[in-house]
């Protein structure tokens, strides 16, 4: 009996140990940054203006607004990336959208590229806050869109339910975040532990403005039943849509003529089609 207790008692404090790694290191899981110095090596081809702009906590944010060659810009697409990468990365991905004729500002989270201060979930919220009223003051636009991709969707929704947007686009977004840390973790209890639940489900139904939503089905980062329960949330309402990609995966949407179809009705048009 003593021994059946032993092999209990070290199964138990094996557990405990894992779920203390888990909420201490989590934060390695969920952002993944790369650090950059310089500006050089984004190669951008379009013209861009480079702002490290200071936000409340100590925070340090680096920005980059891309201009569009258009002869006057649509609007502004405020993007926010995934947890991989930094500017150097997403720089790239955010002059592709100059080519619906809108100007993009990027930015890197507190911890990537030249971005700094210590974070949490609500800080960055506050930071993500700070950058989208700095843009609508210091900048005259005729549109403001709010486009969220993976991680940066759970900034993206209560960034547009606090403030005024055109249009938010979520390219592959999740529920929240611990849906999305319970499937790759069924057996630590996440939500008691997830210092970053990222809670787009408690949120999106506080969103005015049109909700354009992207997934693959062969997503493997984020299961396209996450979106869709998100999209559920707001079905109801005829201006907002759900793009489903077939087949697509959670790093490939762009190459599907699908996707660019539609967020090209979204963006060059008043009322997508």
């Amino acid at each position: 009996m003593l021994v059946v207790f032993s092999i209990i008692a070290t199964i138990v404090s094996l557990y405990l140990l894992l779920c203390l790694v888990y909420y201490l290191f989590q934060e390695r899981l969920i952002f993944i940054p790369v650090h950059r110095k310089s500006s050089r090596s984004l190669a951008l081809t379009k013209k861009f203006e480079e702002f490290q702009l200071p936000t409340p906590n100590e925070g340090s944010i680096h920005c980059l607004l891309i201009k569009t060659n258009a002869e006057r810009a649509r609007g502004v697409i405020f993007y926010l990336h995934g947890n991989t990468g930094s500017m150097q990365r997403w720089s790239h991905m955010g002059q592709e959208l100059t080519d619906f004729e809108y100007d993009v500002l990027v930015l890197d989270y507190r911890g990537y590229g030249k971005s700094k201060g210590k974070r949490s979930e609500s800080i960055l919220h506050e930071d993500m806050s700070c950058v989208y009223k700095w843009l609508k003051r210091e900048f005259s636009y005729d549109k403001h869109i709010i486009y969220g991709r993976s991680l940066g969707s759970g900034f993206a929704v209560p960034l547009a339910a606090k403030n005024d947007c055109d249009a938010l686009i979520l390219e592959t977004p999740f529920l929240s975040l611990a849906h999305i840390a319970f499937k790759h973790a069924p057996f630590i209890p996440v939500k008691l532990l997830l210092r970053y639940p990222l809670r787009s489900d408690r949120k999106i139904k506080q969103v005015d403005a049109p909700v354009l939503i992207f997934h693959g089905t062969k997503d493997k980062l984020v299961p396209f039943r996450s979106a869709f329960a998100l999209f559920k949330l707001i079905e109801e309402d005829p201006k907002n849509e759900m793009v489903t990609i077939p087949d697509g995966k959670h790093n490939n949407l762009a190459v599907y003529p699908v996707f660019r179809e539609r967020l090209r009705a979204w963006l060059m048009s008043d009322s997508p089609e």
